[in-house]
């Protein structure tokens, strides 16, 4: 475990003995300071794991405790992978005007929630480069830029492969295989920061199920994930779908109105969860995010 920022006398010994070594370091550098730290520290013990799990502290997981994600990540076909792959708009909707130029694919990367690598990626040079020469920064942008998807990109440069177990395009064509009835529960668990995507799904699930319903409500879900992250858009069907058991705590609108559907979802028993701590913990937030949301003006569309 590293703890940046360092941990009072009672946290360290409440963690301590649930840690096989605890790193304590000043709280510059967000995750990826901690995971370079961490790593050198296991390369200077001549440890080489033969798998090693990158996670932050931005989430909760798993949510279910018999979840098999580890073992999914663990038997992934890619050098590198994680729960959610991050692939910008302009690369799976390119922008008609900009069709005569190559579209640059070198933003997409693994989002760092959970990342599994395996033993022959952290003996590969490429991975050991990468951290040798990472430039920590106190910046969150830069963190993501030189982080994110610098980590991505140098393994990618390699000839490394990197994926996850979701992604925008996948979670767009598993829906297309499924009910009116699993679409109707996609929306009725949505969650918007935008009023425009709210109102038009509160008139869809009030609409007849006649026989253009199904195209409108995909329609607007294509619109919605073009702009918005699917994740927490739509809850309850990226769990459904992808089984990736996490919860972000980011505290922007759409996050936490994704918090409120996911724990609705949850309470009346359409969601796994019985992760009894993260659940506890996940309830207070939740309780603070219904205060706070009236006070919060809708995301400008």
């Amino acid at each position: 475990m590293v703890a940046n920022g360092g941990l009072h006398d009672s946290g360290r010994k409440s963690v301590i003995a649930h840690v096989w070594r605890l790193l304590e370091r000043p709280n510059f550098g967000y995750d990826f300071g901690g995971f370079r730290d961490a790593i050198h520290f296991l390369q200077r013990q001549q440890i080489s794991p033969q798998n090693l799990v990158l996670m932050n502290d931005s989430v909760w997981f798993p949510m279910w405790t018999q979840s098999d994600v580890v073992e999914r990540l663990e038997n992934a076909e890619y050098d590198a992978t994680g729960l959610l792959f991050h692939v910008p708009t302009r690369n799976e909707y390119p922008d008609k005007k900009f069709t005569p130029f190559q579209v640059k694919k070198r933003a997409e990367h693994i989002e760092s929630y959970v990342t599994m690598v395996p033993g022959k990626t952290f003996e590969h040079p490429a991975f050991k480069r990468f951290w040798d020469t990472y430039e920590q920064t106190d910046s969150k942008f830069l963190t993501i830029k030189r982080g994110e998807v610098g980590f991505s990109r140098a393994l990618g440069d390699a000839g490394l492969t990197v994926g996850a177990l979701s992604r925008r395009k996948s979670f767009l064509d598993a829906l297309q295989g499924c009910s009116d009835g699993f679409i109707e529960q996609t929306l009725r668990y949505a969650a918007y920061s935008d009023q425009v995507f709210a109102q038009e799904c509160a008139a869809l699930l009030a609409a007849p199920r006649d026989e253009i319903w199904r195209k409108r409500a995909l329609d607007h879900i294509g619109r919605v994930v073009k702009t918005r992250r699917f994740n927490a858009s739509f809850c309850w069907a990226t769990e459904q779908i992808f089984q990736t058991s996490f919860v972000k705590k980011n505290t922007d609108r759409l996050f936490q109105v994704g918090r409120i559907r996911f724990l609705d979802a949850v309470e009346n028993g359409d969601m796994q969860c019985d992760n009894a701590e993260a659940l506890a913990e996940l309830r207070l937030v939740v309780a603070a995010d219904r205060d706070e949301l009236p006070k919060k003006a809708w995301r400008p569309h």
